[in-house]
C-alpha cells in the first residue's frame, strides 16, 4: 500500500518535473505508460490474485475468482491505459479525463487487500467477497467503457477529500487500534470519494436533464 501511494505521487509529479526542468522527450510518455502498466494494472491484478488464492477457507469460488478477477482487472487496467494513449480527447482535456483514470481504483484495491490481510477473519467471508467482486467489476467498467468525465480537482476539493478521509481513518483507528488500519481506511476513503462522487454527479445531471 505504501508503494502504491508513492507510485500515485510520482505519477503526478514526473510530468511536472520534466516541464520545470525543460527535459521533456518523446520517450517520456512511453516510459510513463509502461510504469503505469506495472503500478496500476499488473500490481493490483496480482494483488487480487493473491487475495483470493490465499483465502483462509479455499473454495472453488475463491480459486476461480483468483484467476478471473486477477486477470480481468489487469486487462481492464491495460485497456484503460490504451484508451488514454490513443484518445486525443483525453490528451487535450486539461480539466479532466473521459472515463476513470487507473490510479484511484488501483489504490482502492491495494488498500482493501492490505486491510483484509490485517483482519482476515472479518473481511474474508462470502458476502464480503461477492461485494468486493462487484466493486472491482464497476471500477473496470468505469475505466474501460464509461464516458463519465473525471475532473482534475483543485486545492479546495482536494482539501475536502483529504479532510473527510482523515475523519474516516480516525474512526477506524479508534475502533481497530492499528496504524495499518488507519492508513488503509484513509486510502480507501480518499480513492472512493473521488471515484464515486463523480458517479453521483453524473446521475444527478441525468435527472436534471
Amino acid at each position: 500500500m505504501i508503494w502504491m501511494c508513492l507510485a500515485v505521487l510520482f505519477d503526478g509529479l514526473d510530468g511536472k518535473a520534466a516541464n520545470l526542468l525543460g527535459v521533456k522527450t518523446e520517450s517520456g510518455p512511453i516510459l510513463d505508460s509502461l510504469s503505469d502498466v506495472i503500478s496500476f494494472a499488473f500490481l493490483p491484478g496480482f494483488s487480487l490474485y493473491l487475495f483470493f488464492s490465499t483465502a483462509p477457507e479455499t473454495q472453488v469460488l475463491t480459486s476461480a475468482a483468483a484467476w478471473v478477477v486477477g486477470i480481468g482487472y489487469t486487462l481492464g487496467g491495460l485497456m484503460r491505459l490504451v484508451r488514454f494513449t490513443v484518445s486525443q480527447s483525453d490528451r487535450d482535456r486539461g480539466e479532466g479525463f473521459v472515463g476513470l483514470p487507473s490510479p484511484p481504483p488501483a489504490g482502492l484495491i491495494i488498500a482493501f487487500v492490505s486491510l483484509a490481510g490485517q483482519f482476515p477473519e472479518a473481511l474474508y467471508h462470502l458476502t464480503g467477497l461477492l461485494f468486493f467482486c462487484l466493486i472491482i467489476g464497476v471500477n473496470v467498467y468505469l475505466m474501460t467503457f464509461s464516458n463519465i468525465v473525471y475532473w482534475r480537482w483543485g486545492a479546495l476539493w482536494i482539501a475536502l477529500q483529504t479532510g473527510s478521509s482523515l475523519v474516516f481513518a480516525a474512526i477506524a483507528y479508534y475502533y481497530l487500534g492499528t496504524i495499518g488500519a488507519f492508513l488503509a481506511i484513509f486510502y480507501i476513503a480518499f480513492c472512493g470519494i473521488y471515484i464515486y462522487s463523480h458517479i453521483a454527479l453524473a446521475i444527478l445531471q441525468k435527472f436534471r436533464q
